[in-house]
């Protein structure tokens, strides 16, 4: 068991360029860094197959790694997460493509660029990325408000049946592009007030959209497809903690232990009643800034006990809430932009995976 982990963790690397080679040059690039390997490396045979036949790409659902790598997304697990916006499909490099990143990350977050045509790059990167290894994508918008003509808005019910139309739209969306559901941007903190922001900042509409959603997407909704609050969940209205999956908070910039403890207090204090602190742990995911952090995904970090991690995404990986359980997962902004800054690809990411889901033994 611990190698099959270890293979699923450390082993994204060679299967990064060996699985999704859409052309000679990722086949090159799977051979040389074969030649540079440690020992969690295996032979494995080059895929020759045309670059438009999906079929032959989802194929390869069937082997034994894959199977493996799916169970594992499927496990209960601490997931690792991040937000992404480089997606092209295509490109000399992986780190434009779906299939490229980590074997072991669990959700993607769509924040731009993130619709596709069939018959497309696009497309046959989605299949290859969610077919094959598993991989969850969430499309994220930045709730502030709903177009009053577009939804029909009306006064008399508060707005009420427009924010349930627009909710409507963002689940048709979802189903169009058969993504895995919807990330929710929501940070009323930030945002000023004007008459294009009509949701933001009206408790009662917050809740209104989330019990929309809440019938296609979430825990509530029996569906099996996710629904994500990032950004500040202690600002959501309390009876709507129920809806989501995953709380995501942009803990960015995090130096210890005593950060995360204090933001984590101040979701199981808004949701007090409805959810017990062990609950919230479950479901609580930290990230950090890889736009800005780039070759260290993080700074310094500092636990509790005194003891030091070089980078933030490492800190936060062995991070133990005073709740008793263990947090719902990390992650971070932008992963694409470390890609560049070590000879390994997402090293970091891979160590911090690593640390978060050790091999079982």
């Amino acid at each position: 068991m611990e190698m099959i982990v270890r293979e699923l963790i450390f082993g994204g690397l060679k299967r990064t360029n060996i699985m999704k080679r859409y052309n000679l040059f990722l086949s090159i690039v799977a051979v040389v860094f074969a030649l540079i390997s440690c020992e969690d490396w295996t032979e494995v045979e080059a895929i020759d197959y045309e670059p438009n036949d999906v079929n032959t790409i989802l194929q390869q659902e069937d082997s034994e790694y894959f199977e493996k790598l799916r169970a594992y997304k499927e496990s209960d697990h601490p997931i690792t997460f991040t937000w992404y916006g480089a997606w092209s499909g295509i490109g000399a490099t992986t780190k434009g493509r779906l299939s490229g990143l980590p074997d072991s990350l669990d959700i993607v977050s769509l924040w731009d660029n993130g619709t596709y045509e069939k018959g497309t790059e696009k497309e046959k990167d989605f299949l290859y990325a969610t077919k094959v290894k598993g991989l969850r994508l969430v499309t994220c918008v930045i709730l502030q408000g709903c177009d009053k003509e577009k939804f029909g808005w009306s006064d008399k019910d508060n707005g009420e049946s427009a924010v349930r139309a627009y909710a409507r739209s963002i689940v048709d969306t979802i189903d169009k592009y058969n993504y895995h559901g919807f990330d929710i941007d929501f940070e009323p903190s930030y945002m000023g007030h004007s008459e294009a922001r009509n949701i933001v900042h009206n408790e009662e509409r917050v809740a209104i959209f989330i019990d929309e959603l809440s019938k296609f997407l979430g825990p509530l909704s029996g569906t099996g497809r996710l629904l994500v609050l990032d950004g500040e969940p202690q600002e959501m209205p309390s009876q709507s903690c129920l809806a989501f999956d995953y709380f995501i908070v942009q803990a960015y910039d995090c130096t210890s232990d005593n950060n995360l403890d204090g933001r984590l207090q101040s979701t199981i204090d808004n949701f007090e009643g409805y959810m017990t602190p062990q609950e919230v742990t479950r479901k609580y995911v930290v990230t950090e800034n890889f736009e800005k952090h780039q070759a260290t995904c993080g700074p310094t970090y500092y636990d509790r006990n005194g003891k030091v991690y070089p980078y933030s995404l490492l800190g936060m990986a062995n991070w133990q809430p005073k709740t008793g359980v263990h947090c719902g997962g990390i992650g971070g902004y932008r992963l694409g932009k470390t890609w560049d800054h070590h000879l390994t690809p997402w090293k970091l990411f891979r160590e911090s995976t690593q640390a978060l889901n050790p091999a079982v033994k």
